[in-house]
Order: C-alpha cells, then structure tokens, then sequence
C-alpha cells in the first residue's frame, strides 16, 4: 500500500494511517484517528504514540505527511517490530539449505577425524581469505585498465571443498546437539527459579487475602457505623420527593392562574375600551350643534312656506274677487235681460 502513486498524496498518507491503526492495535496501544482530522492533528497523534512507544524521532514531522520516504518507512519499521513483540515472535535461526558439491567425493564415514586436523581448519580458511584479501587489493589498482580475474586456482577450490565439507556438517549436528543441551539446561534453570517464584506468589496471595479481608471488616464497619446517615439521608429523600410533587403541583397552579389573569385582564382592557368609546359619545355635543342647525334649517324653511302661503292666499283673493265682481256684473246684466233670473244664485256663490 506504501508504493501507490506518489502524485496522490492524500490517498498515499491515507494508506499510511490504516496501517499504524492497524499496527497500534496488535500493539495495544491508544492511537485512534477520527476522519474528520486534518493531516496535522493526525500526524501530531503517531508522533505522541510514537515517543511514548520511545521511537528516536529524528526527522521533521511534516515528513510523515507525505505517506512515503524513509521517515515514513523507519515508522512503520518500529511499529512493525513492535507489533510482533507485543505478539511473541521471535526469529528463529536461519535453516541453510543443503548445497550439492558438483562431482563431490565419496566420504567414508567410518574413517576417524584426528582431532589435530580439526584445528587448523579455520587458520587454513583465514589464510586462504587472506590470499584472496591480497590479491584482491593488488587488483583494484588495475581494475579500471583490465577484466578483474581471481588468483584462486579452481582445481584447489574444489579440493578444499571437498576436504572440509563432511567436517562442516558434522559440525552442524554437534551444533544441533548443543542446542538441546542449551534447552535442557535452560529448563534446568527455569525449573530451580520456579519453587522460588511459586513460594514469592503464595506470599503475595497471603498478603493479598489478608488485605482484602482487612477491607471487607473496614467496609463492614464503616457500613454499621454510618447505618443512621444512611436511614436519614433516605428520610430526606423522600421528604425531598414530596416537597418536589408539591412544588410540581403548586407550580401548575400557578402557571393555570397566570392564564386566568390574563385572560381577566384582556376582557378588562376590552371594558375599558368600550367604556371609553360610550363616554367620549356622551359627552360628545356635536349632535346637538347638529340638531340646532337642522331646527334653524327648519324654521327658516317654515317661514319661507308661510310666505309662500301668504303670497299664495292672497292672489287666491284677488282672483275670487276678481271672479265675484265678474259674476256681478253679469248677473246685472242678466237680471236686465231675464226679469226671471233668481239672485238667490249669486247667494251661491
């Protein structure tokens, strides 16, 4: 996951912290990253986990922002040893693959190895590697004019191969051997530290039970002496309780109270309104002006009407008059024309 393309950086540092989240759990350690982090707070949070874990930090910071680069691979280098210690690991030794010798000679193994032939083995091989050492340095002045060439004849190689190879692996199963020896002795020893550990712990489980059964008298003491206190405190309590139900219920009866009031002073205020509007009507006296206007309206009106009677009742009496000469003078003159004419008809009239 380390080795994506580096233009992404935000993908590449992203991968980054998945593994030492990973890492840090199998090492049971508290580094948690929230996504919401910003690069630096994230990179603050490894470099804490990692001193406390005592990494030699020696690079800046703003490296491990990158997600790639030697700060970031000695990181996870740490934490990846880290991990596998916290899970028991432990290298075993390498296991060398047996090598076939070309043309390798037939060893009797029943021929007995003198032990004067076993110690300068490896004053032979320092010789050998010492030749090679000389010559290899009387080459390197002449490496750059010419094709380096080995001064060790093949033929001896292969002879000397073949002389100590059977010596190696005997060697290798005495090592084996050792090796079991070493266990046997570490087992040895183990089981001698093993009765004094085991007397060590039963000591600390004495002292231990005795402590705890210290700790259960004490608490029970405590438990009885304070047995009044803790009567009281759950008299108070409940006391405590009614006192709240009350102050509940008080507390809704204000509250239906308040509503009240305001609904009384709202009908109040629309009183006073009303009352205010019907006052300023009373005592309001355009009315009247307007009524006085209207009776002068009138009265002029009346008289205007009466002399308007008057005038006409007058013309009414010039023209009965007017009709009553006419009618008298025609009466006269029928009365001298129709000695029976009745002036009981002007009477009539």
């Amino acid at each position: 996951m380390i080795t994506l393309n580096v233009h992404n950086v935000s993908a590449q540092f992203k991968s980054f912290l998945e593994i030492v989240v990973y890492l840090m759990k199998v090492c049971e350690q508290d580094f948690v990253v929230d996504k919401y982090d910003d690069p630096n707070t994230s990179v603050n949070k490894l470099i804490l986990s990692l001193k406390i874990m005592g990494f030699p930090l020696d690079f800046p910071a703003a490296k491990l922002k990158q997600g790639f680069g030697e700060a970031v691979c000695s990181t996870l280098e740490f934490i990846c040893d880290k991990a596998l210690a916290a899970k028991g690991f432990a290298w075993a030794k390498p296991n060398y693959p047996k090598e076939e010798y070309a043309e390798e000679a037939e060893v009797d193994e029943n021929v007995e190895v003198e032990a004067d032939d076993e110690v300068p083995v490896e004053e032979e091989d320092e010789e050998l590697y010492a030749m090679r050492g000389k010559a290899e340095e009387n080459d390197l002045d002449e490496s750059a004019k010419q094709i380096i060439l080995t001064s060790v004849d093949p033929l001896l190689w292969k002879t000397e191969l073949e002389r100590v190879g059977p010596k190696l692996k005997a060697k290798t199963k005495e090592d084996e051997g050792k090796e079991w020896h070493a266990h046997i002795e570490q087992t040895k020893k183990h089981s001698m530290n093993l009765s004094g550990t085991t007397a060590q712990l039963k000591a600390i489980t004495t002292q231990l039970s005795e402590v705890i059964q210290r700790m259960a008298e004490k608490e029970k003491h405590i438990n009885n002496e304070f047995d009044h206190l803790r009567q009281e405190y759950h008299q108070i309590k409940e006391k405590l309780q009614g006192v709240t139900e009350r102050c509940k219920e008080g507390s809704e009866k204000v509250n239906a109270m308040t509503t009240q009031h305001s609904d009384i002073t709202e009908q109040l205020r629309e009183t006073k309104s009303d009352m205010d509007s019907k006052g300023s009507k009373m005592t309001d006296t355009s009315p009247l002006v307007q009524i006085k206007a209207a009776l002068q309206t009138l009265k002029v009106e009346i008289k205007n009407f009466e002399l308007r009677i008057g005038v006409v009742g007058h013309t009414l009496l010039q023209s009965k008059a007017k009709q009553k000469a006419a009618h008298g003078k025609r009466s006269n003159e029928a009365s001298s024309v129709d000695p029976e004419y009745d002036n009981s008809d002007d009477d009539l009239d």
